[in-house]
């Protein structure tokens, strides 16, 4: 049975496939990359990027969570 959603228009895409895990990751993982290049281009514009690096390098690790410590610009995204 066809289902209404906001994605009906968008092809290739069917409703009833959305919840499948593949697909929300592929989501996720593609939201997050763009997210990222919106940062870093909102860092280099108003030149904070070198800063920004220092605050995420020192940011104390949370119990049970790997930290690696690394600066933001070294993370492999």
């Amino acid at each position: 049975m066809p289902v209404s959603c906001i994605f009906g228009d968008v092809p290739h895409v069917e409703a009833y496939n959305l919840h499948l895990p593949g697909i929300l990751h592929k989501m996720y993982i593609t939201m997050f990359d763009d997210l990222m290049t919106r940062i870093d281009g909102f860092l280099q514009c108003h030149c904070q990027a070198a800063a920004f690096d220092d605050i995420w390098a020192g940011i104390p690790p949370y119990p049970s969570v790997y930290h690696c410590g690394d600066a933001y610009e070294q993370m492999m995204w």
